[in-house]
């Protein structure tokens, strides 16, 4: 079982018995358990718990999918055609937009309610120019494969032009796999990127 399966279960686990906890304490009017108030808070602390952690922990399928991908990318890696790229030869292109800040993407429930015209005008007034800066940059390497003109594009890079200039000329060379069946199948390697 993998870590984020068993974090999964732990939230589940916490959930439920929580969940049983709470309903059978909710109504509870017996003398044989001495404060069934107390024990009821535990169980509503249970389920709480287990909400907010399967809340936030990214589900199965999500976990699925990366998982497959990296497994992929490894058999790519291990059985596939490695081209060699010179990154002095590869063509950035960027892309940026700004994204208008949403003010209210991390307010609580409490701030929305309670306050929300007077929490809007004061960040529209402070902050009335926050823009988020999104950077998105691919690197293009054309070359001659298997007797073919092929283009080779990178996933898109969360980083300016500028920046990744500098992390390619420190770089200087990376790798291509390619899938020996399907050329059009291929992992561009630029994990360097985001290191350091």
């Amino acid at each position: 079982m993998k870590p984020f399966q068993i974090k999964r279960l732990f939230a589940w686990i916490f959930f439920a018995i929580g969940f049983l906890i709470v309903a059978f304490f909710r109504n509870y009017k017996g003398n044989i358990i001495p404060y069934p108030w107390l024990i009821y808070f535990c169980g509503l602390a249970c389920f709480i718990v287990g909400l907010i952690i399967l809340l936030t922990s990214p589900k199965n399928s999500e976990n699925n999918a990366l998982a497959a991908a990296e497994n992929y990318i490894k058999e790519l890696k291990q059985n596939g055609n490695q081209l060699k790229v010179d990154l002095d030869l590869c063509e950035l292109k960027q892309n940026d937009y700004y994204e208008e800040t949403d003010y209210y993407k991390n307010a609580s429930d409490a701030e929305l309610m309670l306050a929300a015209d007077y929490v809007y005008l004061y960040n529209k007034l402070k902050f009335q120019d926050a823009e988020t800066h999104i950077y998105q940059t691919v690197a293009i390497y054309k070359t001659n494969f298997k007797g073919k003109e092929t283009t080779f594009v990178s996933p898109t890079i969360r980083k300016d032009k500028t920046n990744l200039l500098f992390k390619f000329e420190i770089q200087k060379n990376t790798t291509i796999y390619v899938d020996k069946n399907d050329p059009a199948k291929y992992y561009f390697d630029i994990d360097f990127v985001y290191q350091g």
